[in-house]
């Protein structure tokens, strides 16, 4: 076990992902049979991190009942109240101690050794190399340090973006960066940016290093979801229960109480618990809770919690509790 505290900041609305996110929030998604939130989850305390403040806000309830029933020993929450950007969501998990922090972003699965960087006595953040710098936060090198930190810029001068994990030293330097820019209304696109508090603890003589992270699987987006999805159904180890009926191609996930009924499924398929598949042909797509889909066949999409489509389609994404029939 480590001493680091680890905050995972969840309180996005998760615009990108509407209609789905009307009614539950994006971390609590079902990709390769788990929410994204225990995926990270899983991931920190196999690291040796018992102490993890999820800050939690948009169905905060939500997010914090599976918490409450999967992970109580080891997280606390904390409530950001008004949505102000990722750097006042870290900022009010932080303490007022100079001890090491690990932020690890609540949309984002990683699968690195974190050892050496756990045990270091330095300030690292997790980077990539991206084509589309100008969607993330980019990181600008001088040698082994970090030179500059600008949130998605228009006219990037790197391509080495920031892959949503971070080993603060002191965290009191980090906190008092972000008080400045509270204190100064200093914002990115109206907002209060982790990013920008790194630049002022760079500016203040913080020394920052990199270390990459080749396995970086990003859950903004539906395409995104699909994507991440499709790479941990392929490194599960998990095989899927045998049906009479139906033909699973695998690698899926189907929940225990999900129903296969004269249907081909996969690969690349989560079935959430409760999901009713009938007489359907699905691949490389998410069935949330309580879906049924009848008569259908489709192919890269998201169905909603309850939702029920009915007919021949090629390719959905539908909210939760919708009902779609096709003639």
């Amino acid at each position: 076990m480590t001493d680091l505290k680890a905050i995972v900041p969840a309180a996005g609305i998760g615009k990108r992902l509407r209609p789905h996110t009307l009614t539950t929030p994006k971390v609590l998604f079902n990709v390769a049979g788990k929410p994204i939130i225990g995926h990270i989850l899983d991931f920190l305390i196999e690291a040796g991190i018992d102490d993890i403040v999820v800050v939690v806000g948009y169905e905060s309830s939500q997010v914090e009942r599976y918490l409450h029933e999967q992970y109580p020993e080891v997280t606390r929450t904390v409530q950001q109240t008004e949505r102000k950007g990722l750097g006042h969501a870290v900022h009010i998990a932080l303490e007022d101690n100079e001890e090491p922090v690990l932020i690890m972003l609540g949309d984002t699965i990683i699968d690195i050794e974190l050892k050496t960087i756990l045990e270091s006595s330095k300030s690292f953040i997790g980077v990539r190399e991206v084509p589309n710098p100008q969607a993330f936060g980019v990181v600008e090198m001088d040698g082994k340090q970090v030179q500059k930190l600008v949130e998605k810029p228009e006219n990037p001068t790197s391509n080495l973006a920031i892959a949503g994990i971070y080993r603060i030293q002191n965290q009191l330097k980090l906190k008092r960066s972000i008080e400045r820019l509270i204190e100064q209304n200093v914002t990115t696109k109206g907002e209060i940016q982790l990013t920008d508090a790194l630049q002022d603890m760079l500016e203040s003589g913080e020394k920052i290093e990199v270390f990459n992270v080749d396995n970086w699987y990003d859950c903004g987006s539906w395409d995104s979801i699909l994507e991440t999805n499709r790479i941990l159904l392929d490194k599960s180890e998990n095989g899927s229960p045998v049906v009479k009926d139906s033909v699973i191609n695998e690698p899926c996930y189907i929940a225990p109480t999900a129903q296969l009924i004269n249907s081909i499924v996969g690969p690349h398929v989560t079935l959430d618990e409760g999901a009713i598949i009938k007489n359907t042909i699905i691949s490389d797509s998410v069935v949330a809770k309580g879906a049924t889909l009848e008569n259908c066949s489709i192919s890269g999409s998201l169905i909603g919690e309850h939702a029920h489509v009915q007919g021949t389609v090629r390719k959905l994404s539908v909210g939760d509790y919708s009902e779609i029939k096709f003639d």
